[in-house]
């Protein structure tokens, strides 16, 4: 594995799981959140958590095939996953959060 892929796994371990610059890791933060609220939205014009979620989890996806080398799904495809529409039967918060 070369130094720079080495880099960019320590960085989204920190950030995840680590010690981050920001503050707390994500998985703690998102462990916190009540399910019961992920599909509000704060305003019409933002996104609910449950959105952002899936977004998080679109980008690590394509982040995971690019260290691969698995161009499967690329780009396009996911491009097209981005800001998908959520189904409550098909996208729950504990699935997303198992999925990250």
């Amino acid at each position: 594995m070369n130094k720079e892929i080495k880099s960019i796994l320590h960085n989204l371990r920190q950030v995840n799981s680590g010690e981050p610059w920001f503050g707390r890791p994500v998985f703690v933060i998102l462990d916190e959140i009540d399910p019961a609220i992920v599909h509000k939205k704060p305003d019409e014009n933002s996104h609910s958590l449950i959105e952002l979620l899936y977004h998080m989890l679109t980008w690590a996806e394509f982040a995971l095939r690019r260290i691969e080398k698995k161009p499967e799904k690329d780009l396009a495809v996911l491009e097209k996953m981005d800001w998908r529409i959520i189904e409550s039967t098909t996208h729950s918060w504990q699935k997303g959060l198992a999925e990250f």
